[in-house]
């Protein structure tokens, strides 16, 4: 479990880092990718308390569970989920638009002899 947040610290300070360095080269639309994974990285810590609840509710119908086990799930959980919807914002909501805008431009065409 020390070692989830290891990296969770880990990649939280890279991605700040990585969009650090991108908005001082004027890389904006960089600087915004990272930062979106760096913000949903942030965001681990209130999904880990949802996911503590969901499995301190799921108790009830199976006893067997202990604290430790959905600790340990919902740490995990948390940071995986949080990368996977970052990523899934990423690509449809960030990168998606800038490709259909690209592609949605005007050829002009070439004639060659």
């Amino acid at each position: 479990m020390q070692v989830a947040f290891y990296l969770l610290s880990a990649a939280w300070l890279y991605t700040l880092f990585q969009g650090f360095r991108a908005i001082r080269q004027g890389q904006i639309q960089l600087h915004r990718i990272w930062l979106i994974r760096n913000y949903s990285l942030s965001f681990a810590a209130v999904a880990l308390r949802a996911f503590i609840g969901l499995g301190v509710a799921l108790q009830g119908p199976f006893p067997s569970l202990t604290f430790d086990d959905i600790y340990t799930t919902s740490v995990w959980a948390s940071i995986l989920v949080c990368a996977v919807v970052a990523e899934y914002v990423i690509i449809h909501r960030t990168l998606a638009p800038l490709v259909r805008k690209r592609s949605s431009k005007p050829r002009t065409p070439t004639y060659d002899s």
